[in-house]
């Protein structure tokens, strides 16, 4: 439609099927001791593994238990933060919660024990891959190393030599570096020295 001032207007509807929803909740499923749970804005227990807590149909109404009436859930914790709890099974579960667009909540707890053994094996992993890469890393820097003072060691050859008066032992490092420079006057030095004998 258009306003008196010609500018448009309009309503769009639309219903939204939360049994989808619902469904797609409770099929979620990271291990045999885990379970989603799924609490609309006004703190109703929409999807948990517990029937109790889920909605019913009392003298055709529907009834539902509120988040804040459950010791466990009274206490929301932080958004995207793992939060550790006794559940209302008794079980100690890391639970995670995170915020949907619609302002809803949708949280997964897991069993401790299952979620620990998960923590370790990354740990164990990251572990493995940091001593790879430091052996990796020590290897490269020795190689480099190595490369690094085989001219020296050459010079190093060439200047016993001339102690000792083998003043026809031939430098053959010849670089474009210090070392190389080094090695080129080294050269000149002994060339001078057999012009003197």
């Amino acid at each position: 439609g258009h306003n008196e001032d010609g500018s448009l207007y309009a309503i769009a509807g639309g219903d939204v099927y939360t049994d989808e929803l619902i469904n797609s909740c409770e099929e979620i499923k990271i291990s045999d001791n885990a379970y989603p749970f799924l609490i609309d804005n006004s703190g109703n227990i929409l999807v948990h593994t517990n029937d109790d807590y889920l909605p019913k149909i009392v003298n055709n109404e529907s009834v539902f238990t509120n988040a804040a009436d459950i010791p466990e859930y009274s206490e929301q914790p932080e958004m995207g933060k793992i939060t550790f709890k006794r559940d209302f099974d008794g079980t100690k579960r890391a639970i995670a919660t995170v915020q949907l667009s619609n302002g809803w909540t949708l949280g997964y707890a897991i069993d401790y024990t299952t979620y620990m053994k998960g923590m370790v094996s990354l740990v164990v992993i990251q572990l493995v891959i940091m001593v790879v890469c430091v052996v990796l890393v020590t290897i490269l820097c020795a190689v480099v190393v190595k490369n690094c003072l085989k001219p020296v060691d050459k010079l190093s050859v060439a200047a016993e030599q001339m102690a000792q008066g083998n003043l026809s032992y031939q430098l053959t490092y010849n670089g474009n570096d210090s070392v190389g420079v080094l090695s080129e006057k080294l050269g000149e030095t002994n060339t001078a020295l057999k012009g003197y004998i």
